[in-house]
This record gives structure tokens, C-alpha cells and sequence, in this order.
């Protein structure tokens, strides 16, 4: 059940997404391995969702059924190893076809537990080459440490030469995060875009300060 395609992020994106992170607001060329199988004999992945990130075996993704905060179940990406060397995505890809030349917003409401270095939801489009030419991952608004329920949104303009939209939420580093309650619909032009192409994001920490690089 592997689908070792270049989508989602493409392989240097995830090798990327997140390194997600270094990626599209940076212009480089991202790739996003999409696996479409569980990856820990532990994973109870949602219907119609998938696997994937930089190292999703050192995570496990599941259904709670005893902590939502719509209905009676929300989906969770919690980090398995001590030291969680990448990241993991809990994602779907759609045709974009239906949204061409619409402005999207996704929404959905996030809860973190211990996250150590970041989470947040993300959308990304592409074209027909698996080029990123829009994204959002909230990396300059990351999620870190605890907190309780919280809508969050993202919100991007569909080109007409999209071919793919890819969305879902990311979880880097150790912690837990739960997600419930996802919407992806098109809304009115003057709702503002949170588009991250060609933007370089906001360091989450020092670098260089001994300036040897």
C-alpha cells in the first residue's frame, strides 16, 4: 500500500515539507514523499487520509475516541521515539480542478501536547510538474508546547494552472497533536490570503551566532 509518488511535498520539500520548512518560502524545489500505507503496526490511519513526513515511522498516527472537540473522535499524530529526528503529516491530495481560480480556506481545530519544536496544519498547491505554487504551513505561526482546542485557518488562491492540492496537518519534532473538525471551502476574494510562497520564514531559533558558517 505505498505510494512512494512525488506529491505531497515533493521529495525534496520533505525532504521537506518540512523540511516542509525550508521550502517553497524559499523557493527550492520541494519533495513530498506520499506513502498511502501505515508505517508503524500501531497506526489506525483515517479513511480516505495518508501517512506521510520526513520520518513517519517515528510516529503514530489514530483515532481517539475519547477526546474531540466536534463529535466523538479526532484524529492524532504523536511522536514515538524519545527523540523524533523529522516529521509527520496526516494528509489527503485532491484534483484542484473543482477550485480553479478560487480562493480556499482550510480550517480545523488543533490540540498540542508537549510539542517540542512545531506543528501547525498546511496546505499546499501544485502543478502539473508537482511544483509548489502556493502553501501555508503556519510555520510562521507554529503551534508549540500545550494547548487546548483552537481553530486555526489557512487560506490560498487556487491558480488556473494548479493540478493538486495537498492538505492535512504536520507534527515536527516530540509531542502529541489532535485534529478535529477540518473544512476545506472556497470563500469570498477579500478574505486575505496566508499564502507563504516566496517568503522566507521566520527562524524558531538563533543561528550562526559564532558567524562560521
Amino acid at each position: 500500500m505505498k505510494k512512494q509518488t512525488s506529491l505531497c511535498m515533493p521529495a525534496v520539500f520533505y525532504l521537506i515539507f518540512f523540511s516542509f520548512f525550508n521550502i517553497i518560502a524559499l523557493g527550492q524545489t520541494t519533495d513530498i514523499p506520499r506513502v498511502s500505507s501505515p508505517i508503524d503496526k500501531n497506526d489506525k490511519i483515517p479513511e480516505g487520509w495518508f501517512k506521510s513526513g520526513t520520518e513517519p515511522q517515528d510516529y503514530i498516527i489514530g483515532i481517539d475516541k475519547e477526546t474531540s472537540e466536534q463529535g466523538n473522535t479526532s484524529a492524532y499524530i504523536k511522536s514515538k521515539e524519545l527523540k523524533p529526528s523529522g516529521s509527520c503529516d496526516l494528509m489527503q491530495e485532491i484534483k484542484a480542478e473543482n477550485y480553479l481560480g478560487e480562493r480556499v480556506r482550510l480550517s480545523g481545530y488543533v490540540k498540542t501536547k508537549f510539542v517540542s519544536y512545531w506543528a501547525g496544519l498546511f496546505m499546499i498547491v501544485e502543478d502539473a510538474t508537482e511544483r509548489p505554487i502556493a502553501f501555508d504551513n503556519m510555520q510562521d505561526r507554529p503551534l508549540v508546547g500545550n494547548s487546548d482546542w483552537v481553530k486555526y485557518e489557512i487560506v490560498l488562491d487556487i491558480p488556473k494552472n494548479s493540478d493538486k492540492i495537498l492538505f492535512g496537518a504536520s507534527l515536527h519534532g516530540k509531542g502529541e497533536i489532535w485534529i478535529d473538525d477540518l473544512k476545506l471551502l472556497v470563500v469570498n476574494k477579500n478574505v486575505p490570503v496566508t499564502d507563504l510562497s516566496g517568503k522566507k520564514p521566520t527562524a524558531l531559533y538563533p543561528e550562526n551566532m559564532e558567524f562560521e558558517k
